[in-house]
This record gives C-alpha cells, sequence and structure tokens, in this order.
C-alpha cells in the first residue's frame, strides 16, 4: 500500500510542477499576476514520543509538495503532500499485530500526511523574504515494520492529525527558496499511540 501512495504523490508532484503556477510576492498583487503558489521540499524530520520510541531519532529521508491558490491579500488556501521515512535498530522487545519480537531488530517508520491548510503572509518587514504561518489538517498514513533476522512484521493505520508551521520564503532574483517550520501530530489510531515529529523543509517555488 506504501508503493502505491508513493506512486499517487510522486504523479500529483510531477501533474502540479506541469500546470500550477507559483506566486511570486503574496504582497504585490496586479490584474497579471497569478494566484497560485507551489513549492517542492526536501525535508528532514526530527521525531517526537511514540515515534522516537519506536523508530530513531532523526530522519534525513523525506519529500514534500505545496500547492496553495490565494484568496485574499495576505491570505491562501491550499494542500501539502509529503513522505518521510524513519529507520532505527533497538534490541528492545515490540509487539506488532498481536506478536511480540525479541532480539536485534531494525524498525522502520513511513509516513504520508495528505493536509489542506490555510496561510498568512506577514506585511513586508524586509524586500528579501517573506514570512509566513499556517495551519494543516488531514489524513495521516502510516507503516511501522519490524525486521529480525528472516522474519518481518508490519502494521499500517491511518490517522487524524493536524500541522501548525512557520516559514519564510526568500526573493532571490527569479526564483523563491522556502524555509518551513512543521510540527506533525498525528493522533492515536487502532491503539498505536500518538505519532509526532519537526519537519524541516527546505525547498523552491516557482512560478
Amino acid at each position: 500500500m506504501l508503493k502505491q501512495w508513493l506512486q499517487i504523490f510522486v504523479s500529483i508532484a510531477i501533474l502540479a510542477c506541469l500546470t500550477a503556477p507559483a506566486l511570486a510576492n503574496p504582497h504585490q498583487y496586479s490584474q497579471g499576476d497569478s494566484k497560485w503558489y507551489g513549492a517542492v521540499t526536501y525535508n528532514m524530520a526530527v521525531p517526537f514520543g511514540s515515534t522516537s520510541d519506536f523508530s530513531g531519532d532523526f530522519s534525513p529521508r523525506g519529500v514534500g509538495l505545496d500547492v496553495r491558490y490565494r484568496f485574499a491579500h495576505q491570505w491562501s488556501a491550499g494542500m501539502s503532500f509529503a513522505w518521510q521515512g524513519f529507520d532505527g535498530k533497538t534490541t528492545d522487545p515490540v509487539t506488532l499485530k498481536n506478536a511480540t519480537l525479541q532480539g536485534t531488530q531494525f524498525r522502520y517508520t513511513n509516513t504520508v500526511p495528505l493536509l489542506v491548510n490555510s496561510h498568512y503572509y506577514l506585511p513586508d518587514v524586509v524586500e528579501w523574504a517573506i514570512p509566513f504561518a499556517g495551519f494543516g489538517l488531514g489524513a495521516y498514513y502510516m507503516e511501522r515494520r519490524v525486521d529480525v533476522g528472516i522474519y518481518t512484521v508490519a502494521k499500517d493505520t491511518w490517522h487524524f492529525g493536524v500541522a501548525p508551521e512557520l516559514g519564510v520564503a526568500f526573493r532571490v532574483y527569479s526564483a523563491r527558496p522556502v524555509l518551513i517550520l512543521r510540527y506533525n501530530h498525528a493522533f492515536s489510531s487502532e491503539g498505536s499511540g500518538d505519532q509526532s515529529f519537526l519537519n524541516i523543509n527546505i525547498g523552491l517555488g516557482w512560478n
């Protein structure tokens, strides 16, 4: 199932890059400007709580796509799609699907947030940057897997979650680099416990 979701994500990303123009400057709108903004990001993450206990302390493996539509001078609504993978190694026992596993374990958590969101763009503070704050909510697909020797046990769950964020888009000639700090919190589902992690996303917006 995870492979299917990754294929869907890649297809959406390619389609969005081909069809959705980006809003270059949310504060300076004229009749000819686009109301669309898009960005592709490289995502890193620091997990907390149950997520950290299960599969490690830091993940450099992630990718994201943001698409937004500005409906007012300083407000936009949109969607974000992402994938973040965590992995770790431990000898602590773990219970998945009513089976308790012991021994050296390689653990993996794959997360796919599918969010709708809204953003507020702060008035111009400096010419070269556009700070913003946002809030997202939606579905989180999570796959947790444990490899012990020749055995593999996996469990996938769907969660409802929220994602507040802070970010800044930079003006660098015609490019729009972006930095986003996004806190993801997926509420417990099927006894998995709450899952949470902080994304540090670095990317590039487009027109």
